[in-house]
């Protein structure tokens, strides 16, 4: 008779002991690669948040299959060797069925190859580097453009509308801004405009009244600039005191598109033309009520790179879900064949111009217009019309003064 309590007892502890056990199986794991630190950490905080809310509401809806998505965070901000070992931490410790994420262009490199060694696939969200989806990985996808097709919205509006036949291209000197650079040297070659201006500046910048004076003098055509935020900034702001006037002027994704731009270098943004991967008023459902969701939960608007990680989500949980078994190489065949619109628009992977299992998303030229950015072109994705040539800075200034004196009348 005394033996009866004792076996209960021992029932009993095996079920506490056996609980999470089984709570475990009914989660699925996502890695995600961010820099959580260093200096890019800012941009990893914001995706990290773009993960969580739609982790939350894919779970909200039921999970994946009924099992909770689960995000596990690794950080890549101290380079390509601790991304290594994130990726490492990931697939081993944490059991990561699928990674996402991938910011800067060397670390995603690295995390990529990380992936493949492992056999684990990595959609990578943001990284652009043609040589991430050019190595015929096959467990390694990219969401983002590469960067050879950066300005492909550009080349088609200044085909189309003409005009330009000299142009200057300045840029601070990192390895993306040089890169960036490049790449419109090379436009400007297959359309046969005449470069009067190539320079760069040391990074960070702080005077540009030199390098200005030197444009002016050659009276381009048009202006690309490669910067930073910081850099944009005062670069544009020395413009419009100068008042170096162009019929365009054009600047990168990174450097020209943010909230941040806006805000310090106020008057210096307008009718400043950019190329944008994604606006939250393009056509993709969802878009814009992610837009309105992401900025009233965190008080702040949400950046293409926000999006990107939404969609990462997105398109993970999908191949989850579609997945034959919990395993890597299912998973991998799963999200091969993603066909799907998200936030950030199509996702499908393709094998183009040497590329494997790379996504085309359709990107944007956006022009600063009133204080909002409006994407502008491919027609077929304008939010409004664009002005073409841009007026000169004095204006410009006499423009804001004539509308301020009309309101005041009002």
């Amino acid at each position: 008779m005394r033996r009866f309590p004792v076996v209960l007892l021992a029932l009993l502890l095996a079920a506490f002991v056996l609980a999470p056990v089984a709570l475990a199986r009914e989660e699925v794991r996502v890695g995600v690669l961010l820099p959580l630190s260093g200096l890019r950490k800012a941009y990893g905080e914001v995706q990290k948040r773009a993960c969580e809310m739609a982790a939350d509401e894919i779970n909200g809806a039921g999970g994946v299959g009924g099992r909770v998505l689960s995000l596990v965070f690794g950080d890549s901000g101290g380079g390509p060797e601790a991304a290594r070992a994130a990726v490492e931490k990931l697939v081993g410790r944490d059991r990561a069925l699928i990674l996402v994420g991938g910011y800067e262009d060397e670390t995603a490199l690295e995390e990529a190859r990380a992936a493949q060694e492992l056999r684990v696939p990595f959609l990578v969200t943001t990284a652009r580097d043609d040589r991430i989806t050019s190595q015929g990985w096959e467990y390694v996808f990219r969401l983002a453009s590469p960067v050879s097709a950066t300005l492909d919205s550009l080349e088609s509006f200044l085909r189309e509308q003409g005009g330009v036949e000299t142009a200057a291209v300045l840029y601070e000197e990192t390895p993306e801004n040089e890169a960036e650079a490049g790449l419109f040297e090379a436009l400007a070659g297959r359309m046969g405009i005449r470069l009067v201006l190539k320079e760069g500046w040391e990074s960070p910048g702080n005077e540009f009244a030199g390098m200005l004076v030197r444009v002016k003098a050659k009276n381009p055509d048009m202006v690309y600039v490669a910067a930073s935020v910081r850099d944009a900034t005062f670069f544009m702001r020395k413009a419009r005191d100068l008042n170096v006037d162009t019929r365009l002027y054009a600047g990168n994704t990174t450097g020209f598109t943010s909230n941040n731009f806006k805000l310090n270098a106020r008057a210096a943004t307008s009718h400043i033309y950019s190329l944008s991967p994604w606006v939250p008023t393009l056509p993709y459902a969802g878009a814009e009520d992610f837009f309105k969701k992401f900025a009233m939960k965190y008080l702040m608007a949400p950046i293409f790179q926000a999006a990107q990680a939404y969609a990462a989500i997105q398109v993970a949980a999908g191949a989850l879900e579609k997945s034959r078994e919990a395993v890597p190489a299912a998973v991998r065949d799963a999200l091969a064949g993603t066909d799907r619109m998200t936030v950030f628009g199509p996702v499908k992977f393709e094998s183009f111009l040497g590329m494997t299992r790379q996504n085309r998303p359709t990107g944007c030229l956006v022009q600063w217009l009133d204080g909002n950015l409006e994407a502008v072109w491919p027609k077929d994705f304008s939010t409004a019309e664009f002005v073409y040539p841009v007026p000169s800075w004095k204006e410009q200034e006499a423009a804001r003064k004539q509308k301020e004196a009309e309101e005041k009348k009002w």
